[in-house]
């Protein structure tokens, strides 16, 4: 005889796994992709109801204003996603400004070779700031946002001290050269440079085994310590990355005015975290991207010249690149508790 018949209602099928992760992968490239989105509804939105941003010479202006910032900002994004953060870069614009052009001007260095001369004192004088930055971060164990507001001040100080104030002019022809050149007379060449750095940065960082160990680290630095990676080594190459990328930012700067300033680049460290920002990194670490750190400044740029020509303030442009800083952040920090 069979048993007796049981009338016990069915457990509930559990939801296809399929159609779930279909979903989970769907919301990720929205969330990825929403910079870019961003960007293209800004440029619409400009060329809709600005006419007179509707000239190529509008757009050389972005590319130029764009690639100094774009330049800091691949490289803080690396200190970001660390875990860290680099307040001094806008002034080692203006420190490896100064100290390039006076090396470009030293006596006896035939003409040839001025101007890589100058080249590498940035590239070397930003490293040097970036190692002295994380030395003291990693093994002092001091907050990086400390360490590296003192170092804005002695960079910003040593570049006026080094010129009494004053700019550094009577540069090699190549300065000025680099900042004007186009590409088919369409696009500078100071902008090209800003997307390989933005090519090579993401590469590094998002297909070598630094920059897997750079995600880690900002992740979890505990996990990355316990599982062998040399969180000390890491976070102070992430600072000599970054300021070597400032070097570099403080050349294209200096070519783009003609002469070393020792007051460029203030306030630009404020313009590299907010592109980093709202190019989707994070500021808890772990999470972001150099690609999307370039799309941020591009849309920074794109604001602050479309204010311009509309005839607002220059004055109010700090005031929307905070508030968007904000919003960055209070977004991110949504969708980490919708994550969690």
């Amino acid at each position: 005889m069979n048993g007796p018949a049981t009338n016990a209602p069915e457990a509930p099928s559990p939801e296809p796994r399929a159609p779930r992760e279909r979903r989970v992968t769907i919301a990720l490239a929205l969330e990825q992709s929403g910079p870019i989105l961003a960007l293209a509804v800004l440029i619409v939105l400009v060329l809709a109801f600005v006419p007179a941003a509707r000239t190529w010479e509008n757009w050389r202006n972005i590319s130029r204003q764009t690639a100094v910032v774009a330049i800091l900002a691949a490289g803080e994004t690396v200190v970001i996603v660390s875990g860290g953060i680099d307040l001094s870069v806008g002034s080692l614009i203006a420190f490896t400004g100064v100290l390039s052009g006076l090396a470009m001007r030293i006596s006896g260095v035939p003409p040839a070779l001025a101007f890589p001369l100058g080249i590498l004192v940035a590239l070397m004088s930003g490293a040097v700031a970036g190692l002295v930055s994380g030395l003291v971060t990693e093994l002092a164990r001091i907050p990086s946002f400390v360490v590296t507001l003192g170092m804005m001040g002695i960079a910003s100080g040593t570049a006026k001290l080094a010129c009494n104030g004053m700019s550094v002019s009577g540069l090699p022809p190549e300065v000025s050269g680099l900042g004007q050149a186009h590409v088919l007379v369409v696009v500078p060449v100071a902008g090209l440079l800003a997307i390989g750095v933005t090519i090579v940065g993401q590469i590094v960082l998002g297909r070598t085994r630094f920059g897997r160990t750079v995600y880690a680290l900002g992740g979890n630095r505990e996990a990355a310590r316990l599982s062998g990676i040399p969180v000390k080594k890491v976070g102070v190459a992430c600072f000599v990355l970054c300021g070597m990328l400032a070097g570099l930012a403080g050349i294209v700067s200096m070519a783009r005015m003609g002469s070393a300033q020792s007051t460029a680049g203030e306030g630009l460290e404020l313009q590299a975290v907010a592109a980093a920002v709202i190019g989707g990194t994070s500021l808890m670490g772990g999470e972001g991207s150099i690609a999307g750190s370039f799309i941020g400044a591009l849309i920074m740029g794109i604001i602050a010249t479309t204010l311009d020509l509309v005839g607002v303030s220059q004055f109010a442009q700090p005031v929307v690149i905070g508030s968007l800083i904000i919003v960055a952040v209070i977004a991110d920090r949504v969708r980490r508790r919708g994550h969690a």
